[in-house]
């Protein structure tokens, strides 16, 4: 049953053409659902000096995330519209510049939070100052594990990119498409996984595949999901995501979850503390 706050939020959500607003982004929808089951979650990011800024700060608020740590810059908030194609295949427009691109955080401020888990993605880094800010911020709470979500979006990547970012991750997710595009020469998955995470350095990489549940390893144990129902259980704490849609990772004081939503009015990345990732 959703709660009185969810059914306002989804009424404020809706504009009026009739289309579904709300802020969003991989990063951001896993910040939400971390703070939900009650963790200490920050959210690095960065809104517009304008109404949609206003209103995303407000909805930031309502979700139960602080907006303690999203910065207010000249540029416009940003948005992705999303359609969907004749398959039901959502397709992204990602509005560029957006204020997010000029977030400039104090890395010893996030630091003085303690994380355990940092969490990042792709779409942010192929601006070159976000991926500086991501670096420093990354580099000054060093003692934290970082958790890379991959997340491709056309024309917001690169190989290269990727690989570098893959770099500096404990912990990876991606999707099997994601998968075969970056390395369509393994013929299994679990040759994947293993491949990588020796070449990489991972202590953990899941990958998710939609109604046909998911692929986990952790250190040298792996596992596939049967369907999206099944959870990939494994000793190592925190567990990776086990549903494409509906992600849940197991952590030091109980399930995570994350979702994908289909408007997305800014895009940034989480920081966790203790316990959550």
């Amino acid at each position: 049953m959703k709660s009185r706050e969810d059914r306002q939020h989804r009424r404020n959500s809706v504009g009026r053409s009739g289309e579904r607003r709300a802020p969003g982004g991989a990063p951001f929808n896993f910040a939400v659902q971390a703070r939900r089951l009650g963790h200490d979650v920050v959210f690095v990011s960065a809104v517009g000096e304008d109404e949609r800024g206003l209103r995303a700060l407000a909805e930031i608020e309502t979700l139960g995330l602080s907006a303690a740590f999203v910065q207010r810059v000249a540029q416009s908030t940003g948005t992705v519209t999303v359609h969907f194609d004749p398959s039901g295949e959502p397709q992204y427009t990602i509005h560029r510049p957006a204020a997010y691109d000029f977030l400039n955080p104090d890395p010893e401020r996030v630091a003085a939070f303690h994380p355990d888990w940092m969490y990042f993605g792709t779409l942010l880094q192929m601006n070159r100052h976000a991926r500086g800010v991501t670096r420093q911020v990354l580099e000054s709470a060093s003692p934290a594990h970082r958790f890379y979500d991959v997340n491709l979006r056309p024309d917001s990547y690169t190989p290269a990119l990727v690989n570098e970012l893959m770099h500096q991750a404990d912990a990876v997710k991606l999707n099997e498409q994601e998968m075969t595009e970056l390395a369509p020469r393994y013929p299994t998955i679990e040759r994947f996984c293993r491949d990588s995470a020796r070449k990489y350095d991972w202590q953990a990489v899941c990958v998710t595949r939609g109604e046909r549940g998911c692929a986990l390893l952790v250190g040298d144990d792996y596992a596939e999901s049967k369907d999206n129902e099944s959870r990939c259980s494994t000793p190592w704490e925190p567990a990776m995501p086990s549903r494409l849609h509906f992600c849940t990772v197991s952590v030091k004081n109980g399930p995570l979850s994350g979702s994908e939503i289909s408007r997305i009015e800014s895009v940034r990345r989480p920081v966790t503390r203790r316990g959550a990732l």
